[in-house]
């Protein structure tokens, strides 16, 4: 309790030298006009990234949720990991700077994260996963989309799901001229402060919104453990994001985002590892052009460009080794174009189009003891292209069943070649594939749908997957690892049954998926030069120190089915209460086992009242539920919280608040952790926070 007063004295101090008039977490909330909050609440239950198409998420086949610009506001999290983790059916492995999301038991490179429907994940994305939500500035977002699932045909190659980041464009409509504001965000777990500068205005053809973030996050407190230590970091980012109006039919749309993250420390896995200091940066930028003119052969033309790179810098210290440290500096080069046209043949809604991306990669390690540089984890001057084609078609059977079928065919080129020190290594080879998707809505009534859907997946091996190159932590000790040039593509067989429900008062989803998976890329025995050990002093002779060969092959098989709900019921007078739940069962067929990383039962209820007074306080109340992890597998982690090779499950209140106190100044205040609970999710390397208080305000200029 007494941290808690503390805490309080703290951020007043803070508060006040900021001069008052700062912003909570991330994104600024704006003083509407009566046109524009009009706009935003028809608009706030649309989603774009299921069919191309603004749609109610009631009136898709999916299982979808819209994080909205509000929600962001409320739940004012440090970052996206942290808004994610009251989302249905996502759990996420924290670390000390952010997090990696899993959805229905699938993460790292099975999950795919867009901005704007541009690619973040790339070609080096691997089972050590990058940190992306970490690397994407909060308060440039309008919204959030989360599809969960399969989705593979429209240019994703997504096994477990795809998050897709909505930017602010500028002013709302009817809002002229420039204007800005300046805020900050507290959380006293960590003693972090971010301010964010952010600057929006609209013309008659241009409208754009940009700003900066600096942020500064200290070593994360939390119950019975203290202060963790290698968990505090610093970070910067700006964006620039917009649009051109050049007709009424014919936009041009532009976003450019640049994040830097600095003394980044973060404990490594089992305490073999530590990293200290390291740094890493995105730099995202896009281009799309949309025209809505009907030229009678087509309704819509949609070209999109952008240019991702990426940098991670590691000082890794290995805590069993004299020689070192060693720096590893690993970046990537994506860029990407997508032709999209639609158009309108009777009731039907054709979608089709072309995409292609190429990623550089540029991987490197030195020891800056002996000044040596060597290969980094994966081959340095790597080339990944994909290229892909595909057709959507959505219309109406009847009057009550609608049905959207398409089919994608991807071709997947890794090209590199190396001399490495146990000899060459040659990456260079294609892969195809064709995915296909089925669904079915049969509209009961006009306020209920019942929902089929099949699909079937694949993600192809990437430059990670081929050629990765180094030493790997695994339980007992250390293997080394080595590529894997002829990896196969990974596939899934999905089926999806739902309903949804929408009166305007009550609303929600059911759905139930059961995934076959296979051909899965998992880390198993292997041979380099027909060895099975690290021949170092080619002798063909293994000694001591010649460690285990492991390497990627096609054999994983796993059965994944589970449920999940989620609804919301509005009681009037400004109360709505809002939950959901979702459970899993995961098997690894071949070994004929659960699945280690399988997500436990894991829930989140809640309840907000909000005034219409001059005002407009708020005041929410969120519970969150998270099962107890079964999974023999965990006995891997060797996490110190672990009881009888079992994650302790957890449950945890929130309580959150705010105001407007002028037209220009408002502020939130948040009370978290109220059990002070210690408690941390499968796959996480630190606790989560202790009972903290979280403050921030927002002045207007």
């Amino acid at each position: 309790m007494m941290r808690v007063v503390r805490s309080i004295a703290m951020s007043l101090g803070v508060f006040l030298a900021i001069a008052g008039p700062v912003w909570a977490g991330g994104v600024a909330p704006e003083t509407k006009t009566p046109a524009s909050a009009e706009l935003s609440r028809l608009s706030e239950d649309l989603i774009y990234s299921v069919d191309r198409t603004p749609e109610r998420t009631f009136d898709t086949s999916r299982a979808v949720d819209v994080i909205t610009g509000d929600s962001i506001r409320r739940a004012n999290p440090a970052n996206l990991a942290d808004l994610l983790e009251e989302q249905a059916g996502i759990i996420i492995a924290s670390s000390s700077s952010g997090g990696i999301p899993s959805i229905r038991g699938l993460a790292n490179k099975q999950v795919m994260i867009l901005v704007d429907g541009a690619k973040v994940n790339n070609a080096t994305s691997g089972n050590t996963a990058r940190e992306y939500l970490s690397l994407i500035d909060i308060n440039q977002i309008d919204r959030v989309e989360v599809v969960r699932g399969v989705v593979s045909v429209l240019g994703t190659e997504s096994l477990g799901g795809v998050i897709n980041i909505i930017t602010n464009k500028g002013a709302g409509a009817g809002d002229r001229g420039i204007g800005g504001s300046i805020g900050a965000r507290y959380a006293s777990a960590d003693s972090s402060i971010s301010v964010p500068l952010q600057f929006s205005g609209q013309t008659q053809k241009v409208r754009y919104d940009a700003g900066f973030t600096l942020g500064n996050f200290g070593n994360l407190h939390a119950p019975s453990a203290g202060e963790q230590n290698f968990s505090s970091y610093k970070a910067r980012s700006g964006y620039l994001n917009g649009q051109f109006l050049l007709s009424p039919e014919r936009t041009l749309s532009f976003g450019y985002q640049n994040v830097q993250q600095t003394d980044v420390q973060q404990p490594g896995p089992a305490g073999a590892f530590n990293n200290a200091g390291f740094r890493r940066s995105m730099q995202l930028g896009n281009l799309a052009y949309q025209d809505l003119t009907d030229r009678g052969w087509h309704d819509s033309v949609r070209v999109t460009g952008y240019w991702n790179r990426q940098w991670q810098v590691d000082n890794v210290h290995v805590l069993s080794a004299a020689a070192l440290p060693i720096v590893f500096k690993d970046g990537d080069i994506l860029a990407g174009l997508n032709l999209e046209i639609g158009s309108f043949v009777g009731n039907h809604h054709l979608i089709y189009g072309i995409d292609t991306s190429t990623d550089s990669v540029e991987s490197s390690q030195f020891n800056t003891i002996s000044s040596v540089h060597k290969r980094g984890n994966v081959m340095d001057g790597a080339r990944y292209e994909t290229l892909g084609a595909y057709v959507q078609d959505r219309f109406d059977a009847s009057k009550w069943l609608t049905v959207i079928g398409g089919v994608r065919y991807g071709r997947f080129r890794t090209t590199g070649k190396e001399i490495a020190d146990l000899g060459p290594i040659n990456i260079d080879g294609s892969k195809a594939d064709v995915t296909g998707a089925l669904n079915l809505i049969a509209h009961i009534t006009p306020r209920l749908n019942l929902i089929a859907n099949a699909f079937r997946g694949f993600r192809a091996p990437n430059v990670d997957d081929t050629s990765h190159y180094n030493f790997v932590q695994v339980p007992g000790g250390i293997a080394f690892q080595v590529p894997s040039p002829n990896a196969e593509p990974e596939h899934v067989v999905s089926y999806e049954a739902g309903l949804k429900y929408e009166d305007g008062h009550l609303g929600g989803q059911v759905f139930y998926y059961r995934n076959r998976l296979t051909n899965l890329l998992t880390l198993a025995p292997g041979t380099f030069n027909g060895l099975p050990f690290r021949d170092t002093n080619g002798d063909g002779i293994r000694q001591k120190n010649e460690y285990s060969i492991l390497q990627n092959q096609n054999a994983g098989s796993a059965s994944i089915h589970g449920y999940e709900l989620d609804g919301h019921y509005a009681l009037g007078n400004g109360i709505r209460f809002w939950g959901n739940y979702s459970d899993g069962v995961g098997t690894d067929v071949r070994a004929n086992k659960p699945l280690s990383a399988q997500p436990p039962g894991l829930g989140n209820l809640g309840v907000r009242w909000t005034s219409h007074q001059t005002h407009s306080p708020w005041l929410e109340l969120a519970w969150r539920y998270y099962g107890t992890q079964e999974s023999p597998g965990l006995a891997d982690l060797k996490s110190v919280d672990l009881r009888n090779g079992k994650l302790p499950g957890f449950s945890v209140l929130h309580i959150r608040g705010g105001a407007a106190v002028t037209d220009r100044f408002s502020f939130t205040a948040g009370l978290e952790n109220l059990g002070n609970k210690q408690y941390r999710e499968v796959g996480s390397i630190v606790f989560a926070p202790s009972r903290q208080l979280v403050l921030g305000t927002q002045f207007r200029f």
